[in-house]
């Protein structure tokens, strides 16, 4: 796991990710190693109205961040977050988790649901991001997905670098977001004309720690030691190690791509939820 930065192309058309894939083959080389895809939803509880989650899911684990409204965010009580993020798995979990627990949680979609279930089925995303992964020597690993909403309507593209080499934040960089040569790298592999169209998303180093000590000792799994075993592999799952042994795998998952995963996911749905699209 690197560092990485997410960007925002919103005005984009469905055009621009092809526009994004040539520049990255062409200028910088890069070659395509994997798929990516998420799964976004948003649910609202009838009984605490000023509560919302917001979850994305992929193929390994579901992030979801519930947001507080009614929490004074002046006052001195810090024992209630306003903010609580946490992974569960797996990913398929949260809905069955919703329709166990106080709230009457529902889709923010009534037509999304299904018929005499309050919650959303596994895989049935009210918006959904699919795109691809590149490889950009030894040092990058690139993601870019176009997002949409029901009835196929195009809500731009989101960009995802991660540089390799550098696994933590310098601590040169005290209160600022994320490193700058990732900032720089996104900018190089965006069209020009372009570039007054793009968002960039980051954290603070205390921001992020904030974000996790909002989950710590929260996360949820629902998934059997024992049935690690009888997981489907992923042609295009980037983790995923010929020959080594499922638990090989998940241990590599778990250390190595789940933290980006986690960071990333907050970042796209922060940056999405702010523009009203979840």
């Amino acid at each position: 796991m690197g560092i990485i930065g997410v960007a925002r192309w919103k005005s984009s058309g469905k055009e621009a990710i092809e526009l994004l894939m040539e520049n990255l083959q062409r200028s910088h080389l890069g070659k395509r190693v994997g798929k990516w895809s998420m799964a976004f939803h948003t649910y609202r509880s009838s009984i605490y109205q000023a509560r919302t989650i917001y979850s994305v899911s992929t193929s390994t684990a579901t992030y979801a961040l519930l947001e507080d409204q009614a929490v004074d965010l002046t006052g001195s009580d810090r024992s209630n977050p306003r903010v609580t993020f946490v992974a569960i798995t797996p990913p398929e979990s949260l809905p069955s988790i919703l329709a166990q627990i106080a709230g009457n949680w529902s889709a923010s979609r009534p037509n999304a649901t299904v018929p005499g279930r309050s919650v959303l089925p596994a895989g049935a995303g009210q918006v959904h991001l699919d795109g691809h992964v590149y490889s950009v020597g030894t040092d990058w690993l690139v993601r870019i997905g176009n997002v949409t909403q029901p009835g196929g309507v195009h809500k731009g593209i989101v960009i995802e670098a991660e540089y390799l080499p550098v696994h933590d934040l310098p601590s040169s960089l005290g209160t600022q977001g994320d490193s700058a040569i990732v900032t720089e790298f996104l900018t190089g592999i965006i069209p020009k004309s372009s570039e007054d169209q793009i968002m960039a998303v980051a954290l603070t180093p205390q921001q992020w720690a904030d974000v996790l000590a909002s989950g710590d000792d929260l996360d949820l799994d629902h998934t059997k030691a024992e049935e690690h075993g009888n997981t489907k592999h992923d042609e295009d799952d980037i983790y995923f190690i010929p020959g080594k042994d499922e638990d090989d795998r998940t241990a590599k998952f778990t250390s190595a791509g789940q933290s980006r995963e986690r960071r990333s996911a907050y970042l796209i749905i922060r940056c999405l939820q702010g523009e009203g699209i979840l």
